[in-house]
């Protein structure tokens, strides 16, 4: 038998406007340390902000004073602060990194530093590229999408930069039961699902990544609020049909809950990790994030929880008390409770039982 390993999975870590973000991991390192991988969201470029206006006047892919769409551009030294974190990996398909100076930079930045990283490239093939890494008994293979981009040069093209995407169609059907039909003005239905074409290239990489590696994490950036969209589901079975281990998304800026598919672990909104400054540099509020954490015993997850975390005054992000939670958690605990899971309150940790799933 092998030894049991952990693994933890963190939302959003955006570094812009926090410097070289030397200590806003301090409070939470040990645990981080503690793990054998830690793997987030990267959701911001590793660029100097020096250059961010002339890369507004060459490519037209920053706009801070008008309002519209801007990057989310942090220093490059802060790279840094993921390898004394211990941060294994990172995925980098957001909807806020983009600009091919911007792109360019990131991948540059990571690379020197040795650090895998999927979802970005300097064109398609490289963005769509999977991100490895190797403990002493445990191969991991990584890959990352999101399905929450700009429609006009986001997405990785054959030879142009940009994050690696998976597209997804929305319909709108007007209620017909009850009093819909003759009330002015009702809210429709809303269908999402998966571009098949997308689809198709996820789950044929997502199988040829499980021939050669005993763990596969398949990462999205996706979502609306609070709602778990059809597409979200979707996406995150198939993956898990092709051979996904362990899924975990982000996007919207809170903790979203937890469900099961083939006693696998689907994370659909981990939320904020780092974050201070979001769009046009509107300091994000006291937000609340979700850690999961992942023990794998030979080369299978055998359990898997979350902790909540919050950051304080100084921008350090620290595990908190879910007894103080319980608004926020109770309408994840519900709706894992409709889903059939059991679960219970540990410490600072939700630990939950895999023996039920859908």
């Amino acid at each position: 038998m092998s030894a049991e390993q952990k693994i933890i999975v963190t939302g959003d870590l955006n570094f812009m406007g926090l410097g070289q973000a030397k200590k806003v991991f301090d409070r939470i390192k040990p645990e981080l340390q503690a793990a054998d991988v830690v793997i987030s969201n990267l959701e911001c470029c590793f660029y100097d902000d020096k250059l961010a206006e002339q890369n507004q006047a060459e490519t037209g892919h920053f706009y801070p004073r008008s309002g519209q769409r801007e990057g989310f551009y942090a220093e490059p030294g802060a790279v840094l602060a993921l390898k004394t974190a211990n941060v294994s990996i990172v995925g980098n398909a957001n909807n806020c990194n983009y600009g091919d100076a911007a792109i360019r930079s990131t991948i540059d930045v990571l690379q020197n530093q040795k650090i895998p990283f999927s979802g970005v490239g300097t064109d398609w093939k490289q963005a769509c590229q999977p991100a490895f890494f190797h403990t002493k008994d445990l191969k991991i293979g990584f890959i990352q999408r999101t399905s929450v981009y700009w429609p006009n040069n986001h997405e990785a093209s054959m030879h142009n930069p940009g994050v690696a995407t998976l597209k997804i169609h929305t319909a709108y059907s007007p209620q017909l039961d009850g009093y819909a039909a003759n009330r002015p003005g009702t809210p429709p239905d809303i269908y999402t699902w998966v571009d098949r074409i997308y689809l198709d290239d996820l789950v044929h990489q997502i199988r040829q990544l499980k021939e050669t590696n005993d763990i596969v994490i398949a990462s999205f950036h996706w979502g609306y609020r609070e709602e778990i969209l059809d597409y979200m589901r979707e996406t995150a079975r198939a993956a898990i049909d092709a051979g996904a281990d362990i899924i975990f998304g982000h996007g919207p800026h809170m903790p979203l809950p937890v469900e099961i598919y083939r006693s696998k672990p689907i994370f659909f909104g981990l939320g904020s990790f780092v974050f201070h400054n979001g769009h046009r540099g509107k300091t994000h509020g006291h937000w609340l994030g979700m850690m999961g954490q992942i023990d794998i015993q030979n080369k299978q997850v055998k359990s898997f929880g979350f902790s909540l975390v919050r950051r304080d005054k100084k921008n350090q992000t620290y595990i908190c008390d879910p007894a103080n939670e319980m608004g926020a958690l109770e309408p994840i605990f519900s709706a894992m409770r409709s889903c059939g899971i059991d679960f219970f309150i540990r410490s600072q940790t939700i630990d939950i039982k895999t023996s039920k799933s859908e």
